[in-house]
């Protein structure tokens, strides 16, 4: 056990550095291990050294892969940037400030900073950048007051507006609102039938980053596909895994699961054809008498969390009295997309009609009396019955040699991408 414990902080040194390999060897010989069983712990201690270099495959989800953050951050920067503890912290922008009210915004940007194209950084750029970009609704005004300055103007006092500025939405980039003009730590290298072939930036203005040679990213819509590829060894991570496959990849050799909080939700949205009034009550019937927990253990396994409702933050089981005061009432759900977690939820919300005295029918048509509709993105509070906001699942290689070649990938059902147009 000594023995065991000494091994340990030699391998920990010689990971670190403090050591070479020559001494971890002969300090683990003068234990009374054999030369072949020291050399293969050397071997172990110095795989788990981080170096620099190699090629980095990853198995993206999602319908459009221009959309996608990971990709979006790869190739481009934002004026702010969120640091591991939620804080605002600089990027593009290296000083932020704003006045007592949250109306005027001023950023003053980082020199040195060059694009793919070898222009550099000027405050026309981000004028330009987030005038073309969606979702600044809130903003009234953006100008350059110098060639590294840029003043934005709100309508209405936003606190969280430097949070905002950090989505991947809002990249900054030179020319025409193409991500191959960003500043990010790699740029495009080639496109090809659906593999994206990224190289590091050599003139990164960011020295902690861009740790990777190359990143090699596979379109791949389907969670079949991905959970394929990165059991077979095909690629080194995989994101959006679907959670009825994670107790498989949890017994797949050499992969690790990783969990963290998601931002999309799942929502059954109801849209009722009666008095708004009367909607309402049934709305928050539906609410009171769902169990949000079951349904979350039933639907997603349980990684998800239930979204609260921001009119009644205490859910409730549907009171005794008010059961069957419709009991000739029958509703029509018609469901209009479809996700791993629509049965269970239909199944939930039929067992809480029926507890009320309604009677559902699943129709095809969607100007029904109840309308079930799942979004990716969040929404307002007052229309939804049922909403969770499932884990963000992704899978990776435990063991990543990094150099690889990049001809011998051949990912699995890739789609087709022909020219760099695609991706302006």
């Amino acid at each position: 056990m000594r023995h065991e414990s000494y091994l340990k902080r030699q391998a920990r040194r010689l990971s670190r550095g403090q050591i070479n390999r020559r001494r971890f060897i002969m300090s683990a010989l003068a234990t009374g291990v054999t030369m072949p069983t020291a050399v293969s712990l050397a071997e172990k201690a110095e795989a788990a050294v981080p170096r620099k270099g190699g090629l980095f495959r990853l198995g993206l989800g999602g319908t459009d892969l221009r959309q996608n953050a990971v990709l979006r951050y790869s190739l481009g920067d934002t004026l702010t940037d969120i640091g591991p503890d939620g804080q605002v912290r600089a990027a593009l922008a290296d000083n932020i400030e704003h006045d007592p009210a949250f109306i005027q915004w001023v950023f003053d940007l980082r020199r040195g900073v060059t694009f793919h194209n070898s222009r550099s950084l000027s405050a026309d750029h981000v004028v330009t950048s987030l005038q073309s970009a969606a979702g600044l609704d809130n903003v009234k005004s953006i100008r350059a007051s110098s060639p590294h300055q840029v003043i934005v103007k709100l309508n209405r006092r936003d606190p969280q507006f430097a949070h905002q500025l950090a989505q991947a939405a809002y990249i900054i980039v030179s020319q025409d609102a193409s991500l191959l003009s960003g500043s990010g730590a790699y740029q495009m290298h080639t496109i090809k039938h659906g593999v994206l072939t990224l190289s590091r930036n050599q003139n990164d203005w960011h020295p902690a980053r861009g740790h990777f040679n190359q990143l090699m990213i596979a379109a791949m819509p389907q969670a079949l596909t991905r959970q394929t590829a990165i059991t077979n060894g095909e690629v080194d991570f995989v994101d959006q895994i679907d959670p009825t496959m994670t107790a498989l990849l949890e017994r797949a050799p050499g992969v690790n699961l990783h969990t963290s909080t998601g931002f999309s939700s799942i929502e059954l949205q109801t849209n009722f054809a009666m008095h708004e009034e009367d909607a309402a009550v049934l709305r928050q019937s539906f609410r009171d008498t769902i169990d949000l927990a079951a349904v979350k253990k039933q639907a997603l396994l349980g990684y998800a969390a239930t979204d609260p409702d921001h009119t009644d933050f205490q859910n409730t089981l549907y009171k005794d009295q008010h059961r069957g005061t419709r009991q000739s009432r029958t509703l029509t759900i018609s469901v209009t997309a479809r996700h791993a977690a629509t049965p269970a939820m239909l199944e939930a919300i039929t067992e809480a009609a029926e507890s009320m005295g309604y009677q559902l029918v699943e129709a095809a048509q969607t100007d029904s009396d109840l309308w079930l509709a799942e979004t990716p993105t969040l929404k307002g509070a007052g229309s939804h019955i049922v909403s969770l906001c499932p884990d963000e699942i992704t899978a990776h290689a435990s063991n990543l040699t990094g150099h690889r070649d990049t001809d011998q990938v051949t990912p699995l059902s890739a789609q087709k991408i022909t020219s760099y147009s695609w991706f302006t």
